[in-house]
């Protein structure tokens, strides 16, 4: 009887043993069964912690004459300034900043007027500086002004030619190591200005600021204290006519 019941003793044993490591074996991470977050037992696609798509909404500003707006928020980096007005007379939007302190002058025009314009938004002695704005408009008829603040990574490489009529910020380009050059025609009586910026808002260089009808070139460098840094760049257009900018690598 003894012997009996040792024997059942280890029969029993065993088999609490085996039940012991079936259950451990469903339980770990190289076994077959479903991980946690995934029905199918593959690991999560996007994990919960992947740093989101940086994006700033558009603002969006609009009146029927001389008008002081609300403050709004400039972000760091660039600040694109689309304007449309529908009057006889002039149209001047000025930007101040929280303090009341001027900034910079975003439009002055004269009649009708659909154009862009960029302020480097920088916190350096040119441009603007990140936190509250408001403008100040003069206008006698409709207007709107939307602020976009694009978030760009990357952006078409050189060689590339841009073009346009009036005031304008064309697409941004990717700026190479090295020196480029940018050949530049205007077809305007007026004013003809071309500003390079880098994507943080950074004054780089005036490429052109001629009045009336041109052609011509100048070059940039990457590097340097004075240079440009290889990376996203963006050109602000003042003209009043048809215009072309070539850039390629030198």
């Amino acid at each position: 009887m003894v012997v009996t019941a040792i024997v059942l003793f280890i029969a029993a044993f065993v088999v609490v043993a085996a039940v012991g490591t079936m259950l451990q074996g469903g339980n770990d991470s190289g076994g077959g069964g479903p991980r946690a977050g995934d029905e199918n037992g593959s690991p999560d696609a996007t994990p919960s912690n992947a740093p989101a798509t940086a994006s700033i909404d558009d603002i969006t500003l609009s009146g029927t004459s001389d008008t002081v707006t609300e403050r709004f928020e400039l972000s760091s980096g660039v600040a694109i300034f689309r304007m449309t007005y529908d009057g006889p007379s002039n149209f001047i939007v000025t930007l101040y900043d929280s303090t009341g302190e001027y900034v910079e002058l975003v439009a002055n025009e004269i009649g009708p007027y659909s154009g862009s314009s960029l302020v480097g938004v920088s916190n350096g002695i040119i441009g603007a500086s990140e936190g509250e704005h408001y403008l100040e408009v003069k206008a006698s008829g409709p207007w709107e002004i939307v602020i976009e603040h694009p978030q760009t990574s990357s952006a078409s490489p050189i060689p590339t030619t841009l073009t346009g009529a009036g005031d304008d910020v064309p697409e941004p380009f990717e700026f190479p190591n090295g020196p480029v050059q940018f050949t530049m025609s205007h077809q305007g009586s007026g004013h003809f200005g071309v500003t390079l910026y880098d994507a943080n808002g950074n004054y780089v260089d005036l490429l052109a600021n001629e009045v009336g009808v041109y052609s011509g070139s100048t070059s940039v460098s990457s590097g340097g204290v004075f240079g440009a840094s290889p990376g996203v760049h963006y050109i602000d257009v003042d003209a009043d006519g048809d215009w072309s900018i070539e850039i390629t690598a030198i």
